[in-house]
């Protein structure tokens, strides 16, 4: 008798995370203007990875910073050395339907956040990472509906996660962790006052993709991910990019690739 019921018990489980799995998908799109938003509801909370979804740096070299890409001989940037350069880029739209599509979702009353991974390693350099992406977005059009806004306890040492200005933060706590943005999002999830019916993330990173879908696969909510593959990055000039290299080393200062071609041209 245990045994049926402990067998039943089993199949139960097992049909249950057959049907949540059922109802996650994941998609490859190239361009924002690939999603239709006419399935989604007012129950539906949709997610926009910020970099290289929305915005991406103006600069060949910060577009390119995934290669890791350094003149021969010069070593890698120091993570202040880094920071000063994150901190001092400028950022243009990555996608031109981005600014349209978070209008249409406000239109129809979809509740739409951003969600971003980024964190800096000298975080004491930067005063508030919120308040510098939150400037950037105005600037270029880019604008959540703004909500109630939390951040998150952590251990003590650490930027804490956090929802401010309509984007969810995920610090630097998890930042090391393959399951960084799925971790964030339960924070926000147990926070909210309502559960979605739907969760939509659009991103570059399959791996935060992987991750979210995996705690929302734990809770039972339907999951649609869209696997971001923008356009081609600008190519790398190296010789910009060395007298980039060089003068972030020794003056602490970022040049961009239109101040950088200028002193190039004067020399």
């Amino acid at each position: 008798m245990n045994q049926k019921i402990h067998f039943l018990c089993f199949l139960f489980l097992f049909c249950l995370f057959a049907t949540v799995s059922a109802f996650s998908e994941i998609k490859t799109i190239h361009a924002l203007d690939e999603i239709s938003t006419s399935e989604f509801s007012k129950n539906t909370l949709v997610m926009f990875d910020l970099d290289d979804v929305l915005i991406y740096p103006q600069d060949a070299l910060l577009q390119n910073w995934r290669s890791e890409w350094k003149p021969e001989g010069m070593r890698t940037w120091t993570a202040e050395e880094d920071t000063i350069a994150w901190m001092n880029a400028k950022f243009q739209i990555m996608d031109p339907y981005g600014p349209k599509l978070l209008d249409i979702l406000c239109e129809n009353g979809i509740p739409t956040i951003g969600f971003t991974s980024f964190a800096m390693d000298q975080s004491g350099i930067v005063k508030s990472i919120p308040e510098w992406r939150a400037q950037h977005l105005e600037e270029l059009g880019l604008n959540f509906k703004m909500q109630e806004e939390i951040i998150f306890p952590i251990q003590n040492g650490f930027v804490p996660p956090s929802f401010e200005k309509g984007v969810l933060y995920c610090g630097n706590f998890y930042k090391n962790d393959k399951d960084n943005k799925g971790k964030t999002l339960s924070l926000y999830l147990d926070w909210l006052d309502w559960v979605p019916e739907q969760v939509v993330l659009i991103d570059d990173g399959e791996k935060h993709i992987e991750s979210v879908k995996k705690e929302l696969d734990q809770r039972g909510i339907p999951f649609l991910g869209f696997l971001y593959v923008p356009k081609d990055l600008d190519p790398i000039d190296e010789k910009i990019a060395e007298l980039q290299y060089e003068t972030i080393i020794n003056q602490k200062e970022w040049l961009s690739d239109k101040e950088a071609k200028m002193l190039l041209s004067i020399d």
